[in-house]
């Protein structure tokens, strides 16, 4: 019915004629898609309506929707530790004159899963870090350190937490040790990783 009463190689040829002329046109648009996004991330569609959602969810609570807002956004610091020299960089996701935040997704936004969280990646250091960095570039000395936390799953809860002065100052002397050993591998050269030793499964295992 598409092709009437043409002949067999008829219908053939102009079917590889629009075949070679779609395979043509989807070249095109992949390499159209490509170049205007080079160096860029691309979202599918869920991603993108995830991110919509938990970007409505801390537009909606009472706390985060106030602290998203006024302050000087992914602004970069660089400094010289003055104790070791080590050249270094931060940059606060919000800067305000006597706070830094930050915005976290998580897989748990309550207060005992995100301290869990926080623990394990460090994200306690990295406050430390924000403020000693806005400190030496001729900045406040920040007192407040804030998370904006927003769960990556519906509903995509919000919990915002300020992170107390012992924690901090825990925390500074985590990444000031850390530059401590940074230099010394730099001038030595020796990066040392993991014993080498002898090991064995546990009895749970065997």
């Amino acid at each position: 019915a598409q092709f009437g009463d043409k002949a067999g190689a008829e219908m053939y040829e102009e079917a590889k004629l629009k075949e070679a002329a779609y395979k043509a046109d989807k070249e095109r648009i992949v390499a159209d898609f490509s170049a205007k996004s080079a160096g860029k991330i691309i979202l599918t569609v869920d991603q993108m309506r995830t991110l919509q959602l938990m970007k409505q969810s801390v537009e909606k609570h009472p706390e985060a929707s106030q602290l998203i807002v006024g302050g000087a956004i992914e602004h970069s610091f660089f400094w010289d530790d003055p104790h070791t020299g080590v050249r270094c960089k931060t940059r606060p996701d919000i800067l305000f004159d006597n706070m830094t935040a930050d915005l976290k997704t998580t897989d748990d936004a309550s207060e005992r899963g995100f301290i869990k969280s926080m623990a394990q990646y460090g994200y306690h250091v990295q406050a430390a870090f924000n403020r000693e960095g806005v400190y030496h570039t001729g900045g406040n000395d920040i007192k407040t350190h804030t998370f904006i936390c927003v769960e990556k799953k519906w509903p995509h809860l919000v919990g915002v937490y300020y992170l107390d002065q012992t924690t901090l100052d825990f925390a500074h002397s985590l990444f000031k040790n850390s530059l401590t050993d940074l230099k010394k591998c730099r001038e030595e050269n020796i990066w040392n990783g993991y014993e080498t030793r002898e090991i064995s499964l546990p009895t749970w295992a065997m």
